[in-house]
């Protein structure tokens, strides 16, 4: 079979592997260049204390095309259950009924009727009285994502069950978040419907006139799926496949500049990481950087009114990612916790052994995973291992899970910039002529970092665009 050409793919990350791995069944011949020293990016497993970690959550979501593309990597090597997450708010958990999108802010909702049934009736009372004056003060539209969660649930109630946890990952004030377009005000019975309804009704949604959707709500799936031995069990397998002669990989390898030429990419310099500069050339390239990163490589440059889009202040947060092994196997009935709380420094928490049994050598071990997000400058980033074990061994105290003494084993990492599903849908939505600016490239996609799942969907799609199907490559989120 003759080769559709050449194709050099930028970052060996998810993406970038699913990008080569898709291509080599057509017959590519394919270059991979790599800053890192191995593959995978963040999309690593490690063993640690008789535990199995992940480097931060990964979820894959069942279903059509993106399970078939997980079956397709590892087969028979994975489990199937149904998820019980929770929100850890106001010293309670509580269940959680499915994910709620207001503009590109989309979290776990928990569900209403449980969090009002299992409150002081005191603070019941003053959720309520906030829900009734927010429908009687007010008939305008909503501009921001917080009047709209306002006008659902109520001031009071939305300080507790949504900002918080906004702030702790977006790094921002609902408030600060602009709607795409300014909605009608929602049902004024809503929250009193939510005290009768299980599960929450789906039947909240609105699309604007580009048919994006802006208010919604998604009921968890009925199974959810996971790689038996973590997430890094995809890259490994990826990676494990990507063998032959018309495949070369190049770690340590630095993208230097995008050279433009019309609506292609003719070559793109790199540097070797000891200072030598070459020019790769390919009929068609793949790339897994950061929207600010790509436009910063083209050359020549985007239009200065694009520019100056991308360089606004836009939320990119540092996280702190703690793996503790727990001498106790019942730690938490809950897959997944995200943390509302505002008295509790941690954002996330997962419980890899309820995954998968595998991720544990012994049934008598629990493998905490834990997720604290901040910004760049704060104090936190600087501190040594004691300090990190104190915060996060405290946060598990105040919660409930563990006891001090019952931690066997902790180590931390720290990443820089990175940015959750909740931020990219910001950045997605903020950056669209940025976005159409690049979708202009004749011979050139991109990610646009949208979280394991749909930019490893993406990254197959774009080269399945590449033989002549269609897709919508950057409309994936």
């Amino acid at each position: 079979m003759a080769s559709p050409g050449k194709l050099l793919i930028i970052g060996a990350g998810p993406s970038g592997l699913m990008a080569a791995f898709e291509a080599q069944k057509h017959g590519f011949e394919i270059t991979i260049i790599e800053r890192g020293r191995s593959a995978g990016g963040l999309c690593k497993t490690l063993e640690f204390g008789g535990c199995r970690f992940d480097i931060g959550r990964h979820e894959f979501p069942g279903g059509g095309e993106i399970m078939e593309m997980w079956k397709e990597i590892v087969g028979d090597d994975h489990t199937l259950f149904k998820r019980n997450d929770a929100v850890y708010t106001l010293g309670q958990f509580f269940y959680v009924s499915g994910n709620f999108q207001v503009g590109p802010l989309s979290q776990s909702m928990p569900h209403p009727r449980h969090v009002l049934e299992r409150i002081p009736d005191s603070l019941r009372t003053a959720f309520l009285a906030s829900y009734d004056r927010a429908q009687r003060e007010s008939n305008s539209e909503c501009r921001t994502a917080k009047d709209y969660r306002d006008r659902l649930f109520g001031p009071e109630f939305t300080y507790e069950a949504f900002d918080a946890y906004s702030e702790k990952i977006f790094g921002l004030q609902t408030s600060e978040v602009l709607l795409s377009s300014f909605l009608p005000p929602p049902s004024p019975n809503l929250l009193q419907h939510c005290l009768h309804e299980e599960p929450f009704p789906s039947s909240i949604s609105y699309r604007d006139a580009k048919g994006r959707s802006q208010v919604g709500f998604t009921p968890r799936a009925e199974l959810d799926w996971y790689p038996a031995l973590g997430a890094g069990m995809i890259t490994d397998r990826m990676e494990e496949g990507l063998r032959g002669p018309n495949i070369t990989f190049y770690f340590g390898t630095n993208a230097l500049e995008f050279c433009q030429e019309d609506s292609r990419i003719v070559s793109v310099l790199v540097d070797d990481g000891e200072g030598k500069k070459t020019t790769l050339t390919a009929d068609h390239y793949f790339c897994g950087l950061p929207l600010r990163q790509v436009c910063e490589l083209l050359n020549p440059k985007v239009p200065a009114e694009l520019d100056n889009l991308v360089r606004e202040r836009m939320p990119s947060r540092d996280v702190i990612i703690a793996h503790l092994v727990i001498g106790r196997g019942d730690v938490t009935p809950h897959h997944f916790i995200e943390v509302f709380d505002r008295n509790i420094r941690t954002a996330r928490v997962t419980n890899y052994k309820l995954w998968s049994p595998s991720m544990v050598a012994s049934p008598d071990l629990t493998g905490l995973g834990m997720e604290l997000y901040l910004e760049s400058d704060n104090p936190l980033n600087q501190s040594g291992d004691e300090k990190l074990f104190e915060v996060f061994v405290s946060d598990c105290e105040k919660m409930g899970l563990c006891r001090r003494e019952e931690v066997r084993a902790a180590r931390f990492f720290r990443v820089k910039g990175v940015a959750p599903a909740e931020v990219v849908r910001y950045r997605r939505h903020r950056y669209q002529r940025v976005v159409d600016y690049l979708e202009a490239l004749e011979n050139f996609d991109q990610t646009y970092r949208q979280g394991q799942a749909s930019a490893m969907l993406a990254a197959k799609l774009a080269v399945r665009r590449l033989i002549g199907e269609e897709h919508d490559v950057a409309g994936i989120l």
